[in-house]
């Protein structure tokens, strides 16, 4: 009887197998689901960066706004700094330009 009792507790039974077959193939899916999700979020962010032709996009329109060379033809306009109790400094003059969808604004003055 005893031998009988230690063959029947060894190994796994099938629904145990088809369990572990079931877990695993739902691990493996949302693991790819995630790796896909996370391709897409990236390639999002690359078309912002670059835009989607790689020539414009964020880094173009910041490019554009670092290299301006300020004319009159920016408009122009005046600044005032002042603190509480202190005197008011006024810049006249300042230029701005602005770039892109996402608003990038550099201030200077007209070069020589």
């Amino acid at each position: 009887m005893t031998s009988k009792k230690r063959r029947a507790v060894r190994g796994e039974t099938l629904a145990e197998v088809l369990a572990a077959i079931l877990v695993c193939g739902m691990a493996i899916l949302l693991l790819t689901s995630m790796i896909m999700a996370s391709m897409g979020i990236n390639r999002q962010a690359r078309e912002m960066d670059l835009g989607a032709d790689g020539a414009g996009g964020f880094y173009g329109d910041l490019s554009a706004v670092e290299t301006h060379v300020f004319t009159a033809a920016d408009p122009a306009l005046t600044v005032r700094l002042s603190g509480a109790g202190r005197t008011t400094i006024t810049i006249p003059d300042v230029h701005s330009y602005t770039q892109g969808d996402i608003p990038l604004t550099a201030y200077g003055e007209v070069g020589p």
